[in-house]
């Protein structure tokens, strides 16, 4: 059961402005007037409970006439949404002409039910919508018998037809999204059951006789390449691949509407893995493709993806060299946002738009040495309630790198209390063996906060060797932050991070930084 509270928080301001013109367009309902007055309660959210709203704003209400309220408010704003994305994508144009001829049946308008049916197939062919297929032929087959021009045989053998391209499909569908799973749970490390497996997929997919035909098909033979190589990090091999697909679907027009979520997609992980394969000119050509595209249909994938164009922007620019650039960029993205939500609570955004500001504006700053600035922007993710709800990898991300700047401040009595935290607060994270690397940095840390002569310690610097030499190469756009390979060879080598991050990248051309 959804929850009204977490549906109205989840609202864009487009959609809210949308759902009051639709809420309004009765003026002397009163009842309309109450579901405007509880979504601007719920909106504001300072009010504990129901019991308490309902005490503050609905004293006349009992609590029976109080949840039907609630209904009809959630139904309020489901209509409005129905309304907004009347035309988001294709298939909702097609469930839209399938609901349609299920009114013109019920109103005896067989004829009309008909047209209805047979032009939500032609989209449902084209987009290959091999689920609903089977739907709109099954409306047809019972329209038959009131409908004398239908020979429901012709659709009976469709339906056989479809059937057997989507429970293909359907298979290897189920089979990707269990490995992208593992994959996850795994902490996004090479597992080699895993490529076999994908491997096994792919063979299969190119065997296939509808992998000529469909745009589907084409799009799970590239997620299975993709993956594989990326797996197997053979990150040359993958940038080739992205660049040479993503073109040739292009070319071939095989993106249209209801697969631009896929372009978009395709793009993040063509940047990234160019920022991967340290090639930061090229990545900023496909990064202006990808504000394109997120513009494109009346930026129908803006909100969810902008931060992955922002990320791109700031990772390339910062890669490169050009920190004071990464941070324009971060504070523009800043000053946006407060702007269009017309406050200064960063609480109110989504949460990966909260990590792309604050956590890489904390990054740049420490990089050039300013660790007050780093601390300041750092220190939000610790006054906000939205950092409960951080998935745990998350926080031991943001936890690390406070440490760090804090280590770097001298501040090591508090970096001791933030360890002992951190291993209180995320044990069940820390316990788990694919995250024994991040266990072990929190452990040398530890050693070299208790003692300011640590890192002179013999057992302390052959720890921490240990740890470089058993980490991988460094790769810009890894999970890290802040990489703790390198912030390591920084305190061995008494060098600032920057410039060991820029030996990694083998750029010294950049050692002046702007």
């Amino acid at each position: 059961m959804r929850k009204l509270e977490l549906v109205i928080n989840s609202l864009s301001k487009q959609e809210i402005r949308n759902f009051k013109i639709y809420a309004n367009r009765i003026k002397t309902n009163n009842r309309q007037k109450k579901i405007l007055l509880l979504f601007n309660a719920y909106k504001t959210g300072k009010y504990k409970d129901d019991d308490e709203l309902i005490s503050k704003v609905f004293p006349e209400l009992n609590k029976n006439a109080f949840y039907r309220l609630r209904n009809r408010l959630l139904d309020e704003i489901d209509q409005s949404l129905l309304m907004l994305y009347n035309n988001m994508d294709d298939k909702i144009i097609v469930t839209r002409c399938i609901m349609l001829a299920k009114i013109s049946y019920h109103k005896n308008d067989y004829k009309s039910a008909h047209s209805l049916l047979l032009e939500a197939e032609k989209q449902s062919l084209k987009n290959e919508f091999y689920d609903i297929l089977n739907v709109i032929y099954n409306e047809i087959i019972v329209l038959s018998s009131y409908y004398p021009p239908i020979d429901p045989r012709v659709y009976i053998k469709k339906i056989t037809d479809t059937e057997r391209k989507f429970a293909t499909l359907n298979e290897l569908n189920r089979l990707i999204a269990e490995i992208a799973y593992e994959l996850r749970e795994k902490n996004y490390q090479g597992d080699a059951n895993a490529v076999k497996t994908l491997k096994n997929i792919n063979e299969r997919l190119n065997s296939s006789e509808i992998i000529n035909n469909s745009f589907q098909a084409k799009l799970k033979v590239y997620t299975c390449i993709r993956d594989i190589l990326h797996q197997e990090k053979k990150i040359v091999e993958l940038k080739d691949y992205l660049i040479q697909t993503y073109h040739s679907f292009v070319e071939q027009k095989l993106f249209a509407r209801t697969y631009h979520r896929e372009k978009v997609e395709m793009l993040i992980w063509l940047v990234n893995i160019l920022l991967k394969a340290k090639e930061f000119k090229v990545s900023l050509k496909y990064i202006e493709l990808l504000k394109e595209e997120l513009f494109r249909y009346n930026k129908l994938y803006y909100d969810k993806y902008q931060w992955a164009y922002y990320q791109a922007l700031f990772s390339t620019h910062y890669f490169s060299g050009e920190i004071l650039t990464s941070i324009e960029v971060l504070n523009k993205v800043k000053n946006d946002l407060m702007d269009e939500q017309e406050g200064d609570d960063p609480q109110e955004l989504p949460v990966p738009l909260i990590m792309l500001v604050w956590l890489n504006l904390s990054v740049a700053h420490y990089s050039i040495q300013q660790y007050g600035e780093a601390l300041e922007a750092i220190k939000v993710f610790f006054f906000t309630d939205t950092f409960k709800k951080f998935p745990n990898k998350w926080k031991l991300n943001v936890f690390i790198v406070e440490s760090i700047i804090r280590y770097e401040c001298g501040d090591r009595e508090y970096v001791l209390s933030r360890i002992k935290e951190v291993k209180r607060s995320l044990r069940n994270v820390l316990s788990k063996e694919t995250y024994a690397r991040e266990k072990e940095f929190i452990n040398i840390m530890r050693k070299l906060a208790s003692n300011s002569l640590s890192v002179n310690n013999p057992t302390v610097q052959n720890r921490i060797q240990a740890f470089i030499e058993n980490s991988p190469p460094f790769e810009p756009g890894s999970n890290e932050a802040i990489s703790y390979k390198l912030f390591f060879q920084s305190i061995l080598t008494r060098r600032t991070y920057f410039s060991c991050l820029q030996d990694s990248l083998n750029m010294e051309e950049f050692s002046n930084i702007q």
